[in-house]
């Protein structure tokens, strides 16, 4: 008998919670209501509690777009597709001060629509980028519908000042399909701790970025270790005498296994090299036979050294090649991700006499790639064509020429046809500390540009 009323009791207090339970989800949940939403195809960075992507929604055909800082329950969104949905919206009371007071849940997808995009995924929103030392920075991402499937990607600070950037490709067969992109920076230009990541493509009518994806992270400088294989290297000081001068740039080499290779300004050459340790040998060295202005004295001294390097060291971001005597005879540092996209100024170019020619006093040659276009000054007249490009190689279209004739400065229309004769064999580029160098089929130099600094890219 006692044990039946202790479990009568015992129901009768259930009844109660389950009752005093009731109660109280009644009260937190005041209002539900079911909405039709369109989410737009592009998320965005924001900062709730933390830094976050943020979904673009219209609450209504005719409302302003809104950041969502919350979850769709049952909702599963993917870059690149616009929806319509219809979703259930609860009103909660007695939430915690932190959390929303709006429940939303996934009640039906009405629509979706696959658009152009582009997006980042090897870093997440907040993340720390490690690029300490002057390493390698990979960055990769995905997209559809890009124009020549062309992606810029950038290096920005807290204020969205670019820091430092360069082009990739989508890697698919097709234009305007879907595939993965890469970007790797070398030494990357950082000079902030709080800045973004992004990955924009251009307009194919003007140029401008019609789609971006941006990621704010934190840049960390710790370890990060430059090698000495694998990648490539810029000159910037050589022995001369009993001092080490500064170098002219263009002067690049890569060790790749047992093979040295790079220009020595002018030249290419090539030869092979034996590393133990921090003992370090260079033999075999060979290279092409083209005569540049200016350049033939470094050239031919940095040939020189090379043959007398013994050993190794990298300090401060900087690789040093010793001579026999513990003596620095070479600095290098890694090369830095540019561009081609931008304005360029002619520096040197083939006269088709197998020599690179300075440009004469009061002449000014240009070139702007932008958005599959290259443009410029050819001297006199204006030049136009099109480009594409593709790791080293570049293809340009027919060249299209204005019809002026000018008589001064004196030899500008001779300057001017070897210019385009030498542009018309272009099949090749590299850029290597801002200065752009073309080539022909088979490596040899048709023209040096430097970039023109401090224009909006």
């Amino acid at each position: 008998m006692y044990w039946g009323r202790i479990v009568v009791v015992i129901g009768v207090l259930a009844v109660i919670a389950g009752l005093v339970y009731w109660i109280v989800m009644s009260t937190r949940i005041t209002n539900k209501e079911t909405e039709r939403w369109w989410i737009a195809g592009q998320s965005v960075d924001c900062v709730g509690e933390s830094p976050q992507r943020c979904l673009q929604v219209r609450k209504g055909e005719n409302e302003s777009v809104e950041l969502l800082y919350t979850e769709i329950d049952g909702f599963s969104y993917r870059e690149g597709t616009e929806y319509e949905l219809l979703v259930s919206r609860e009103t909660l009371d007695e939430m915690p001060a932190d959390a929303s007071s709006q429940r939303y849940e996934l009640v039906k997808v009405l629509s979706e629509t696959e658009i152009p995009y582009v997006m980042i995924s090897s870093i997440t929103t907040g993340a720390k980028v490690e690029l300490v030392g002057n390493g390698n920075l990979l960055i990769a991402g995905r997209g559809r519908g890009l124009f020549e499937n062309n992606v810029v990607v950038r290096l920005l600070d807290g204020q969205g000042t670019v820091m430092d950037e360069g082009n990739t490709l989508l890697q698919i067969d097709e234009t305007g399909g879907e595939g993965e992109w890469e970007m790797s920076f070398v030494s990357p230009n950082v000079s902030t701790d709080n800045g973004f990541v992004e990955a924009v493509s251009p307009s194919p009518k003007d140029g401008s970025e019609t789609i971006r994806y941006r990621v704010p992270v934190q840049f960390v400088r710790d370890g990060v270790t430059l090698k000495l294989e694998g990648q490539q290297w810029n000159l910037v000081g050589y022995r001369q005498d009993e001092a080490v001068m500064t170098a002219l740039s263009g002067t690049t080499m890569k060790l790749v296994d047992g093979e040295i290779r790079g220009s020595g300004g002018c030249n290419n050459y090539f030869g092979s090299y034996t590393v133990d340790d921090d003992r370090m040998s260079v033999s075999g060295i060979g290279s092409t036979l083209m005569y540049c202005e200016d350049l033939m004295e470094q050239e031919t001294a940095y040939l020189q050294l090379l043959e007398q390097v013994r050993g190794y060291e990298i300090v401060d971001s900087q690789l040093q090649l010793y001579g026999e005597d513990a003596t620095a005879l070479l600095v290098f540092e890694p090369a830095k991700v540019w561009p081609l996209e931008g304005s360029w100024n002619l520096r040197q170019y083939n006269n088709g006499k197998e020599t690179i020619v300075r440009l004469e006093t009061g002449i000014e040659i240009t070139a702007v790639f932008e958005g599959g276009k290259m443009v410029g000054s050819a001297g006199c007249n204006n030049y136009t064509t099109s480009y594409e490009a593709k790791g080293t190689e570049i293809t340009l279209g027919e060249i299209g020429v204005t019809r002026k004739l000018c008589q001064e400065p004196e030899g500008v229309m001779d300057q001017e046809q070897a210019y385009l004769s030498a542009l018309g064999t272009v099949k090749q580029f590299s850029i290597d500390n801002g200065v752009l160098s073309l080539f022909n089929e088979e490596g040899v130099r048709q023209a040096v540009y430097d970039r023109v600094v401090g224009l909006e890219q």
